[in-house]
Order: C-alpha cells, then structure tokens, then sequence
C-alpha cells in the first residue's frame, strides 16, 4: 500500500504509527484493484454497508453511490428478488453513475461475478411501491443523466409510468 517514495498506493488506506496499509472500503485482491458492493433486499443488518453479502445494502442507490465514490471499476452486486422504487413520488428513481457495472441475478452467497445466474435467480427493478394501488409509480425506473461507461446486466425492469410531464425528463418509463 505503500509506493517507492513513500506515498499511499491507489485504492489503498493507511492508519496508525507506524503505518498499517490495506485495501480502502469495498476493495480486496492483488493491488486492492476489486470492488464490489453487495445488495439484497431481504437483509436486515444492524448496519448495512455493502462490504458483503451479510452486511448488504437493502436497496440499490446506496450501494450505487458508494461504489461510485470509490472509483472506477466498482461493481454493484445484486441479490435475486423484488426491489420497489416508489416512496412516495413519481420523482422516485435509480440514479445511474459513470464507470459502474450493476449486475442483477445472484443468491446472495457468492465471491465471483460468474456464478451467478441471472436467467434463473430473477432481479426486478419495480417502479412501483408493491401495494397494487393505482397511481404509485415512479415516471421512471432508471435515470441516466449526463453519465458514460455503465452497465446494466441481469435486470428485469417494470412499473415505470411515463405519461407523467416532468419537463426534460418526460418519457423513458424504464430508463429516461
């Protein structure tokens, strides 16, 4: 973690004195070069932070915001199930950042992206509130505004309702 002159090394965080390096959050392997951030919308952690599948996020903008503050390459893995997007506000939606790889379609229990199975292990990114009741969804599931270099793998996405007028983001009920 530490270069030849003596500074830290990417993706790399020192404590204490003498200094004690290792990978920074959500980041492990050679060079601490992999990050994942984990979600799974049946956990129930104390904390959740996404640093694994026992502490996940419950829903996917944290996890998308935290691997976006730490740098390209962060994935975003996601749990198999039902995610509803609708809080309270048509404006409810998933925003997208630059330079991530969301991938849907896994257990919950796995350490490499290829055991997963997105065919059978059903992801739905739902822009309703689950309820039934008319009128609760969101204008659109995913937003993607102004970003480069994403990836969305392993995704069913519904109940996005774009007959709302919201000005330039009129329209896209799944993706605008």
């Amino acid at each position: 973690g530490c270069d030849a002159v003596c500074q830290v090394e990417p993706y790399h965080q020192c404590t204490g004195t003498p200094s004690v390096c290792g990978c920074g959050p959500y980041r492990s392997g050679a060079g601490c070069t992999t990050c994942v951030v984990f979600v799974a919308a049946d956990q129930v952690p104390p904390n959740p932070d996404g640093r694994t599948w026992a502490t996940a996020f419950r829903e996917l903008q944290p996890a998308i915001d935290a691997a976006a503050a730490n740098g390209p390459g962060c994935e975003v893995w996601v749990k198999q199930g039902t995610y509803f997007l609708f809080r309270g506000s048509a404006l409810d939606t998933i925003l997208l950042r630059s330079g991530l790889a969301v991938y849907g379609g896994f257990a919950g229990t796995e350490s490499q992206r290829s055991d997963r199975d997105p065919a059978s292990r059903m992801t739905v990114l739902d822009g309703t509130d689950g309820s039934g009741v008319a009128d609760r969804n969101v204008a659109h599931v995913l937003t993607a505004s102004q970003v480069q270099g994403v990836l969305l793998d392993g995704f069913t996405v519904t109940g996005g309702h774009s007959s709302f007028v919201i000005g330039p983001l009129e329209g896209g009920g799944g993706l605008v």
